[in-house]
């Protein structure tokens, strides 16, 4: 019954919203699993989950990373399920690295909580996220979409949320998209005080990501609160669910709800400069050319549909003893995400030596075949 109730709910909101997209029926699974208490799955109503999920455009094939899940990991009950089979999800979580024992205790916590429960979580990736000592929770250009909730104002008093911007836009694949909800300030709270009261200006976040690179691509009210006066001794604490003064205008605090929170969809730019790759590896004096056209077209098919791959040419050169191919990519930035530590490890071990690697910028291509000149 909760989760029809909830599914109701929610479609109800998005027509409200004026979203024509209807709910994910997987995502609305996932937010009221069983593996949920009934405390957490109740919250979906007021944090919007799936409403905010699907404004970011979350997909279950996606590789994902959210960004310091904390020690409950409220959005990585939801994220771990939805995206086990067909996705990857990344837990890039806080660490004891900088010597605060909070940080070591909560992640500690995080890591109990994925590992009673492996029929949900065994496909979870944890990784440390921690500047100035973890700095690298994934690979570069890796991620469709990085997501965080609530923690802008923990980066800003902890003197690392330049840090942490700059690092998403690394880890982002060109195209890629940030999520980002933290409790929104007015127009004023710009500084380190006021993020002491957990209360930020929208202007700060955009600043930002800005400033790391990153475009705002589209702002959501789905998390707004006009209750909330932003103005109370105990910061946004003093609100549900945390009801910080304890009973002490409990009522009053509990029929202003959750706090005012901004809801905002930024995106890494794509690198548009199209990159020619040669790509070489010895082989033996006098080798069978049939057998290694044979191996050549046995790899053909992993680069049919290749996203990103405009074409490529497999070449040989008898004089030189050495095959590889030509490829000619949509960017250099999808091309150096294709060849990885992996990558070379597998064609080391494929071809018994580490192959040559050349990246050339490509300004313009005629293509005769198409009748076409191609541009950056």
């Amino acid at each position: 019954m909760l989760k029809i109730a909830l599914y109701i709910a929610v479609s109800l909101s998005f027509l409200m919203s004026g979203c024509s997209e209807a709910p994910d029926e997987k995502l609305v699974n996932a937010a009221t699993g069983n593996h949920r208490s009934a405390e957490n799955i109740a919250r979906n109503a007021t944090r919007h989950s799936i409403e905010t999920l699907q404004f970011f455009g979350l997909k279950d094939t996606m590789t994902v990373m959210e960004v310091w899940p904390g020690s409950s990991g409220w959005y990585s009950e939801i994220l771990a399920p939805y995206l086990r089979e067909n996705g990857t999800f990344y837990a890039a979580n806080f660490n004891g690295s900088t010597g605060v024992q909070y940080f070591e205790n909560a992640a500690a916590k995080f890591q109990r909580k994925l590992s009673a429960s492996p029929e949900i979580y065994d496909q979870v990736k944890t990784v440390g996220l921690m500047p100035p000592n973890d700095m690298t929770p994934v690979p570069g250009n890796s991620v469709d979409l990085i997501l965080t909730f609530r923690n802008l104002h923990n980066w800003v008093n902890g003197n690392m949320a330049e840090q942490m911007f700059e690092i998403f836009f690394k880890a982002l694949k060109p195209g890629g998209t940030l999520g980002l909800v933290a409790h929104r300030g007015t127009d004023e709270m710009l500084n380190f005080d006021k993020g002491y009261t957990g209360y930020l200006a929208e202007s700060v976040a955009i600043n930002l990501a800005k400033n790391a690179g990153l475009e705002l691509v589209e702002k959501s009210e789905i998390n707004a609160n006009p209750k909330d006066t932003k103005d109370y001794s105990d910061g946004v604490w003093t609100l549900p669910p945390n009801f910080k003064k304890g009973d002490i205008d409990k009522e009053k605090y509990a029929s202003i709800g959750e706090s005012d929170r901004m809801t905002l969809k930024f995106r890494k730019p794509k690198d548009e400069k199209m990159t020619v790759v040669r790509v070489l590896f010895d082989v033996e004096a006098g080798a069978d050319i049939v057998s290694l056209e044979k191996k050549m077209l046995a790899s053909a098919v992993k680069y049919e549909g290749l996203e990103g791959l405009t074409r490529k040419y497999y070449v040989w050169n008898d004089e030189q003893s050495k095959v590889g191919g030509i490829y000619l990519w949509e960017s250099r930035a999808v091309a150096e995400a294709w060849y990885n530590e992996a990558w070379f490890a597998s064609m080391t071990k494929a071809w018994g030596k580490r192959p040559f690697v050349e990246y050339l910028d490509t300004q313009i291509v005629v293509d005769n075949e198409t009748k076409k000149t191609l541009t950056n």
